[in-house]
């Protein structure tokens, strides 16, 4: 059988974030918007919903560079499979 997102019963998912607070929170009224995030959000399970802005971009940067997710520019790096 395979997977298909789109019969996911998303009405009988647990919700582990409450995803309408975080929306509001940021004023986000797009109803097609919160019904794709609230979707996403209990299909993956994820632990929380942030809305970011370009105002955003240093700080999600630097995570990822300290992660080790991305590399500073002009950096090469040799990756073994």
């Amino acid at each position: 059988m395979r997977f298909d997102p789109l019969r996911v019963d998303v009405d009988r998912a647990i919700r582990l974030v409450d995803v309408d607070a975080a929306l509001d929170r940021a004023g986000l009224t797009n109803v097609y918007v919160r019904e794709y995030v609230r979707f996403w959000t209990e299909l993956t399970g994820a632990g929380r919903v942030e809305v970011i802005s370009a105002a955003d971009d240093a700080r999600l940067i630097e995570d990822a560079l300290m992660a080790g997710e991305v590399l500073p520019r002009g950096r090469w790096a040799v990756v073994l499979a």
